[in-house]
């Protein structure tokens, strides 16, 4: 602690022979700040290094679970560092000191919750916990960041970076439990997002001199890619965020997978909204929405051949059976959209044949059985409304209809010929 008040001392004496006003027949200023300038820096700089040095043994001891006799003097000595790298910055007129000021934060607060953490939670952290106190340390220096982003020294530049670094590392930290990566993951999707909205409205310069100090003057897809990347971090991560929340809140096996299925419906009508004012802002909502989508029906694929040709119900049971309904049919609807939207008759395909996986597996669980074979009436009524649909839209120009009439003389044809085959009429 000693060591750090010293550097503090010396970089106020510093500072204060640098405001001297300067007189033209004494020479006061320029006499003592050329005396001193250069050992009073080079005397904080060594005084606080050595202040850091001398209290990293007993924060490393506490860090790997040691338990220290006191924590009080080395988390003032820390703090004050962190305190004398702002004063620093801002004395100075540089940015350099704050990017080492997060991580060097990263120790006192760490430290802190090590020490006190029982005597104000009544428990101590458990290990991964500790990403919580982390993450609230990277969003101040982040909102930190937006505040001085207009600098002309750039001070935020060190302070995005570091926020950004510590809340990545919060979140790997902590998921080894999901409980606290519930809120770590979910947080450093927000921050994405309010990242991404920063970049469009003009008010992310850090970020701005970053894609420029890669690009230069350069237009090009990369450049493009790398102005919204926080978008593609928020709407790749969200889906995988809403199957852990739903885990975490204990939903029926089967239903968390409907996190995946269920954000890309609402993706593509992002898509269609955000391409008005910024054509490229579609690329990772659609994407990310045609790649969760697929994820979500080949989960689904075991359970779906299971039922349909061997009747055994999932392990979870028929709720978890009919969460896979609810997600087929749920992704009936996206194809169907996606089909207009982008206007491909192959989505149409896909929607059709979808609509009778999902039409099978909800009848053959809860529907009437007419006939031994308990499908082919069920199928012969849904390939009649696949007809009526083909119909509706058959005068569309883009022949949406091709999908739906397939589908149905397909499946007529085969419930026909199954229908035969055990001589039913």
């Amino acid at each position: 602690l000693a060591w750090v008040v010293f550097a503090l001392v010396y970089m106020s004496v510093e500072r204060t022979l640098s405001a001297i006003p300067e007189n033209d027949t004494l020479k006061i200023k320029r006499y003592w700040f050329n005396k001193f300038h250069l050992p009073l820096i080079a005397g904080f700089i060594t005084t606080a290094t050595l202040g850091l040095y001398l209290s990293l043994p007993s924060t490393l001891a506490a860090f790997t679970g040691s338990r220290l006799t006191t924590y009080t003097p080395f988390i003032i000595a820390q703090f004050v560092l962190v305190v004398l790298l702002i004063a620093s910055a801002r004395a100075y007129r540089t940015r350099i000191p704050l990017f080492i000021e997060p991580f060097i934060a990263f120790l006192p607060v760490t430290l802190y919750f090590i020490g006190f953490g029982e005597s104000i939670f009544g428990k101590s952290l458990t290990t991964p916990q500790y990403a919580l106190t982390w993450t609230g340390l990277s969003i101040v220096h982040i909102l930190a960041a937006v505040f001085t982003d207009k600098s002309k020294e750039r001070y935020a530049h060190g302070l995005y970076l570091g926020g950004y670094v510590l809340l990545s590392w919060a979140v790997l930290w902590s998921v080894i439990e999901t409980s606290t990566l519930v809120w770590t993951f979910g947080l450093w999707i927000l921050t994405s997002i309010v990242s991404a909205l920063l970049v469009h409205f003009g008010r992310h310069q850090t970020w701005d001199d970053f894609t420029g100090l890669l690009f230069g003057k350069l237009q090009n897809n990369l450049r493009t890619f790398a102005r919204n990347f926080f978008q593609w971090l928020a709407v790749w991560a969200f889906p995988v965020w809403c199957v852990i929340l739903l885990q975490e809140l204990n939903v029926h096996d089967g239903f968390q997978w409907l996190g995946l299925v269920i954000p890309p419906l609402a993706y593509l009508a992002l898509a269609l909204w955000t391409r008005h004012f910024d054509s490229s802002y579609a690329s990772p909502l659609y994407t990310s929405a045609q790649f969760f989508t697929v994820v979500s029906l080949l989960i689904s694929i075991p359970t779906t051949i299971d039922w349909l040709f061997n009747y055994h119900l999932p392990f979870a049971g028929k709720a978890a059976l009919l969460a896979f309904i609810i997600l087929q049919t749920i992704a009936v609807a996206f194809y169907a959209f996606a089909a207009w939207m982008r206007k491909s008759r192959f989505f149409a395909h896909i929607a059709t044949w979808l609509s009778i996986s999902a039409f099978s597996m909800a009848w053959q669980a809860y529907g009437v059985e007419f006939t031994p074979v308990i499908l082919i009436i069920p199928w012969l009524m849904w390939s009649t409304v696949l007809l009526i649909i083909g119909y509706a839209l058959d005068k569309n120009q883009t022949r949406y209809s091709h999908g739906p009439y397939l589908g149905a003389y397909t499946l007529m044809t085969y419930a026909l010929v199954l229908s035969t085959a055990i001589k039913l009429t």
